[in-house]
């Protein structure tokens, strides 16, 4: 039986460990780890002595703290500048200005520390740009042999 053309398998081995880790991180940086704990002391203590507990507090997130700790990258705005065009750089420098790119950069910056990468996808909607920022647990990519800075295939 053939798939559809539209619908991607499910990925196996080193790509799905990968994801399992990357959405793990995210889900602790992001303050969504409740259960990821719980059933950890599952597994510690077993399942009768961690419902005899109360829930544990998450209030405290040592993970969170260190990657917006040392996220300085985007404290300060940066300024773009082209040697040779200075109007150009001031265009593109209007244009990620509007699209907020620096405050979404600020938010992206302790994600990709924890993480250990950030995408961020950039779409023309009209004549602006939109920036969204796409979780890279969800993401494969796939890069030309002997250049790995390269993205052959992104899905």
């Amino acid at each position: 039986m053939k798939a559809a053309p539209n619908i991607i398998p499910a990925p196996m081995g080193d790509d799905r460990d990968r994801m399992a880790e990357q959405s793990f991180r995210r889900r602790v940086l992001t303050g969504r780890w409740a259960n990821d704990l719980l059933h950890t002391i599952r597994k510690a203590v077993g399942t009768e002595r961690a419902d005899a507990w109360r829930l544990p507090d998450t209030s405290s997130n040592p993970a969170r703290q260190y990657c917006h700790a040392v996220s300085e990258l985007y404290s300060r705005p940066p300024m773009v500048s082209h040697r040779t065009d200075p109007v150009a750089a001031g265009t593109v420098s209007a244009v990620l200005n509007e699209a907020g790119w620096v405050s979404r950069m600020q938010a992206l910056q302790p994600l990709t520390v924890g993480v250990r990468e950030g995408i961020l996808r950039l779409d023309l909607v009209g004549e602006r740009i939109v920036l969204r920022e796409v979780d890279p647990s969800l993401v494969i990519a796939k890069s030309k042999t002997g250049d790995r800075s390269q993205p052959r295939r992104v899905t």
